[in-house]
């Protein structure tokens, strides 16, 4: 890719989030119930597999799984374990919401999995680990 091709790129992934040059990540936000989910994704080491950032489908159902939980199939105290979490958006999601979740992530990918759960301070007295 091009300097130039991946200039374009970033201006307009821009809408998207604040990037921060000094670590080249992104940070975003997900509302959930009182407080925002923080997540940093990190478009220049994502591999193949995309592990490093928020995929559209992870929205989707964090969504879903947030609006089933208002209704009389809530989450809490249920078991989830999330094969391949990634950045994390629906580990933390279900987890705040009362389910007790186990958040799976390949070797090479579970810090960064980690520290987005270490982001978020109310996660620290939530049911979720990261293994």
């Amino acid at each position: 890719m091009h300097e130039i091709e991946r200039l374009t790129c970033l201006q307009d992934l821009d809408q998207f989030g604040s990037w921060q040059t000094d670590v080249k990540l992104w940070r975003r936000t997900w509302p959930v119930l009182d407080r925002d989910v923080i997540l940093l994704e990190d478009y220049e080491s994502a591999d193949i597999n995309g592990s490093c950032c928020i995929w559209s489908s992870s929205c989707v159902l964090a969504k879903f799984l947030e609006l089933k939980s208002s209704d009389n199939a809530g989450l809490e105290g249920k078991r989830i374990v999330e094969l391949g979490a990634g950045c994390g958006l629906v580990a933390l999601t279900t987890a705040a919401h009362g389910a007790n979740v186990v958040a799976t992530e390949r070797a090479e990918c579970l810090p960064f999995l980690q520290r987005n759960i270490e982001l978020n301070p109310f996660a620290a007295t939530l049911p979720l680990r990261a293994e």
